[in-house]
């Protein structure tokens, strides 16, 4: 990670702003920070000649969410490996990157010219049958902007047809009936490797499950609509994606936070949650076996005076996430001595 990398800023392919209108409201500020580095240290051909490893000296951030910044304006389309340039491969011009581990292929957004489709078409490896479904999912005609995208997702990313209509259907439903939209869902699907129809379909239902698992935990925390914070939602996401828990085990640990924490606070909530998933916890009732366990250690334990056991339980009490209980309390704290002044 601490080797010196020429990044490129697309800012020739249009202006910035335009370049980067799908992806800002996505981006957390760790990513807008690398962005605003790498632009101003960019030269006139917009190359950025930089390491991680100065970017992480220079925002005070790990190489690890450097390189995570880094990979999400690839995504986007506004950084490449590679220098910005106007030459055509087979009468093919090439825009943008897609990566797989890390590692940059061409390429999601892709110039073909009238004879380019034409001999698509021809070796069926995009059927008029696929284009006229694509185009009846968008309820629109396409254009050759549009043609261009989901051909080169087949041609070039080696999608399903079908799996290109999965996902152009799960677009449609969402409202966000562009090729530029669905281009950008099927980039990130393809950085996982999930090109089949079986496997999108798969990646869709998840999608999904995890969208309404978000809404249930954010009305537990009272966040009501607005946005969350990049903190929230990565938290979120932990529990869902990487923890495995669903609603149910979700809100027992919220119950925890409150009888402890005495407000809804997703730090301390990740406490609980961490260490349930560490003691092997995947179903509500091992919650249950595991509190009873904690309970009859804690009482087999030599009794303490009465003044230092009123000292030590509530401490004990607190033990899943005792920083993030001090935090809280601090907070409090400042918000009190606020009212006061």
């Amino acid at each position: 990670m601490g080797k010196t990398t020429k990044i490129y800023v697309k800012r020739k392919q249009g202006s910035l702003a335009e370049l980067c209108a799908d992806s800002i409201l996505e981006a957390d500020k760790n990513d807008l920070a690398v962005l605003s580095v790498l632009l101003l240290s960019a030269d006139d051909e917009s190359k950025a000649t930089v390491s991680p490893a100065e970017l992480s000296a220079m925002l005070d951030m790990t190489e690890e969410s450097v390189g995570a910044a880094i990979k999400f304006w690839r995504g986007a389309g506004i950084l490449s490996s590679v220098a910005p340039k106007n030459a055509t491969e087979n009468n093919v011009k090439i825009s943008r990157s897609a990566h797989r581990d890390g590692v940059l292929e061409t390429n999601p957004e892709i110039d073909y010219n009238t004879e380019a489709l034409v001999g698509l078409l021809e070796k069926k490896k995009v059927t008029s049958e696929f284009i006229d479904e694509a185009q009846r999912i968008f309820g629109k005609t396409f254009n050759a902007y549009d043609s261009n995208i989901a051909a080169g997702l087949i041609e070039r990313l080696g999608f399903e047809p079908e799996a290109v209509l999965a996902i152009l259907a799960y677009c449609s439903e969402r409202g966000k009936k562009t090729m530029r939209y669905a281009e950008k869902l099927a980039i990130s699907f393809y950085d996982e490797d999930i090109t089949t129809s079986d496997a999108v379909y798969d990646k869709i239902r998840k999608i999904e499950k995890n969208a309404i698992v978000i809404e249930q935990i954010k009305k537990l925390f009272g966040v009501g609509e607005r946005a969350l914070s990049s903190t929230e939602k990565k938290l979120f996401e932990h529990w869902i994606n990487d923890y495995g828990y669903d609603i149910e085990i979700i809100r027992r640990a919220y119950d925890i936070t409150i009888d402890n924490a005495h407000e809804p606070e997703p730090k301390y909530t990740n406490g609980v949650l961490t260490k349930w998933y560490e003691a092997g916890i995947k179903m509500p009732e091992d919650i249950d076996k595991y509190e009873e366990q904690r309970k009859t250690e804690y009482s087999s334990q030599p009794q303490k005076t009465t003044r230092a056991r009123k000292k030590s339980e509530p401490e004990r009490e607190k033990s899943y996430d005792i920083d993030a209980f001090f935090e809280a309390s601090l907070a409090r704290g400042f918000e009190e001595s606020d009212k006061n002044t």
